[in-house]
């Protein structure tokens, strides 16, 4: 749902060397709508990769409603292939979910995620764990409620744990806002957990003193903890006996929130766009080594249309820098830019993508977009060229007009970029990913297609046995293969002379993990991925 100010972050490097676009292709493949995704990076096996997304799922109970939920797929050879779609569970049969977010703390992976229901109001936010690189997951545990006070606090959850190994590590953070159709004063909250996420702290206001929110309509909070145990949460206020316009504002806690030290990060010129359809959440990122160093990210229209902007901290917040403009379009151009998301990498560097409409076929937010990125190799004085990474300009689609399309998400791996994102190249609203190199532009861009319906594995995941089915235009000899992650065949089939293919193979030996189902005959080759569980 929609925040009406801002939109997410980061920073960039110096890079000058040209590609070629690499083929994008979509790790969903929902009917209408997959939006909003959440990629997530495991730190003991950085092969591991999680997106999550909402889209439309079925109701086997109620068939002629149409549900959002939580879709997940995992990945274990660093994005080049990926698992079997999971549909994570409602807290009601009716309700939808929607706003996903995830966090390791070693190589536990939590997520978190709205449920909730308008009219009557109700819902919460959940959080589950997984142990198994995103594969399975434990029943959800309610964090928030929407009656924990009168402001409905179950809007836009962010995930943030602690793994900086003093004696608050493992404390699981989570900061909300009110619902979209909750009328002002809004104040944005915070929970915590220190026991996996299986208990909840009452609910907290994150904003105070001279720094409350009540003039600003839904607050979102970006949160974020230092290598140093410390909480850090930026946010928007306002208070008209200080300044004329709203401000950027860090609060930090080193008590779970019990306290705040609250400072201006930047004041702002104005309002970032008039515009109420622009993607505006702002993005705070911390350095995984430095705790001194952060990093904020945001769009802004001082120049004429809407930019992205960001500010830097070497001291933990104490001071910021000028801010700066990171897109390099010529100013006041008419290209706006939004869907703002960043990271630092292990080294120091700083990186910001965003969406980008300079190559779309008109004006404003209802254009043909791109996704760019930038680097900054010197802690974010300077940034690098703009990098393109889509191999196509999508088309603007009135989908984008609608909630569920408010951000996209990237994560660091060693020297490369990890980014995923939804765009309507294909007339509906898609999950797309990439891997791109910092140190040169871009190196290898690995896609992630689409699973192939004439394959079907059931059950997917397996443990045991599964059946596969294969439908084919015409008779024809089929070889099957079952490949493992490091691509070494483990298993082989072969048929002839028939258009359905029936097979019960037994995986009671395969080790848990992803595997690639491929069948190939005399005319084509198709495949589709396995879960193995034990």
């Amino acid at each position: 749902m929609k925040p009406v100010f801002f939109s997410l972050f980061f920073l960039a490097c110096f890079v000058t060397t040209a590609f070629s676009q690499p083929k994008n292709e979509a790790v969903s493949n929902g009917a209408f709508f997959d939006g909003e995704p959440y990629l997530a990076v495991n730190p003991t096996n950085t092969n591991n990769m999680i997106i999550a997304w909402m889209s439309y799922v079925p109701n086997p109970g109620r068939p002629l409603l149409e549900q959002l939920g939580i879709r997940v797929r995992s990945s274990f050879d660093g994005g080049q292939t990926w698992g079997h779609e999971l549909t994570m569970p409602h807290f009601s049969p009716t309700f939808h979910s929607a706003d996903v977010s995830m966090a390791f703390h070693g190589s536990a992976l939590f997520m978190s995620y709205v449920d909730y229901r308008q009219n009557p109001d109700s819902g919460a936010i959940l959080v589950a764990r997984s142990d198994d690189g995103g594969m399975t997951w434990h029943q959800p545990v309610k964090a928030f409620d929407g009656y924990d006070n009168n402001d409905k606090p179950i809007d836009r959850p962010w995930i943030a744990v602690d793994n900086s190994g003093t004696a608050t590590d493992g404390t699981i953070y989570i900061t909300t806002k009110p619902a979209p159709w909750d009328p002002m004063p809004n104040r944005p909250y915070m929970k915590y957990s220190t026991d996996n996420g299986l208990t909840w702290s009452k609910i907290d206001t994150v904003d105070g003193g001279d720094y409350l929110t009540t003039l600003i309509s839904a607050p979102m909070v970006s949160p974020a903890v230092t290598s140093d145990g410390i909480f850090r949460a930026a946010y928007l206020s306002w208070n008209l006996q200080k300044a004329l316009y709203p401000r950027f504002t860090l609060a930090s806690s080193t008590d779970f929130g019990k306290t705040y030290n609250r400072t201006t990060i930047v004041g702002l010129h104005g309002k970032t766009t008039a515009d109420t359809l622009s993607k505006l959440g702002q993005h705070l990122a911390v350095d995984p080594k430095n705790p001194q160093n952060l990093l904020l990210t945001w769009i802004d229209a001082r120049d004429g249309d809407p930019d992205v902007y960001a500010t830097v901290s070497h001291d933990g917040g104490v001071t910021w820098s000028t801010e700066i403009r990171i897109n390099d379009d010529p100013k006041n151009n008419g290209v706006w830019q939004d869907l703002v998301w960043a990271n630092y990498s292990e080294n120091g560097k700083c990186v910001i993508s965003w969406r980008d409409r300079r190559k779309g076929d008109s004006t404003e937010y209802a254009k043909g977009s791109d996704i760019y990125f930038a680097v900054s190799t010197d802690g974010g004085t300077t940034f690098g060229k703009n990098i393109r990474l889509s191999d196509q300009t999508a088309p603007f689609n009135i989908v984008l007009n609608g909630a569920g399309n408010d951000f996209q998400s990237t994560a660091i791996v060693h020297d490369s970029l990890c980014i995923s994102w939804g765009d309507v190249r294909t007339g509906k609203l898609a999950i797309y990913f990439v891997k791109a190199s910092l140190s040169d532009g871009i190196a290898t861009v690995i896609p992630v297609s689409e699973e192939d319906s004439r394959i079907s594995i059931f059950p997917n995941p397996a443990s045991h046995s599964l059946s596969l089915r294969l439908k084919l235009d015409e008779p024809d000899r089929t070889d099957l293969f079952i490949y493992d992650g490091t691509g070494e065949e483990i298993w082989h089939d072969m048929t002839s002379g028939t258009n359905m293919v029936f097979q019960v193979v037994d995986v009671s030996k395969f080790s848990t993990g992803i595997y690639t189902v491929v069948a190939k005959t005399s005319r084509e080759t198709f495949s589709q991925k396995l879960t193995v569980v034990r």
